[in-house]
């Protein structure tokens, strides 16, 4: 699973950019994605030719604002909280 969690931190980050991966076996979720708050969301996540084979779960968000998703398996849906923007 891909992981970046700042929640609670404080901590503002902008313009993650996560691109030209492939992972052949994802024992839990494809990956998470949690901001500090709501006040101090995670902006400009952008995931580009990014798959997550065999994973048991898509992707989850959390405090994320203007977010691309281009080319993700597993594709990202609401339920996870992923919105693009």
């Amino acid at each position: 699973m891909f992981r970046f969690n700042l929640e609670g931190s404080g901590t503002p980050v902008s313009n993650i950019t996560v691109r030209d991966m492939h992972v052949e076996f994802a024992a839990g979720l494809a990956g998470q994605f949690f901001g500090s708050d709501a006040t101090t969301p995670i902006r400009g996540l952008t995931l580009r030719n990014v798959s997550v084979a065999r994973s048991k779960g898509g992707w989850v968000c959390r405090h994320v604002v203007g977010a691309q998703f281009l080319n993700v398996f597993p594709p990202v849906d609401a339920r996870g909280g992923c919105l693009a923007a």
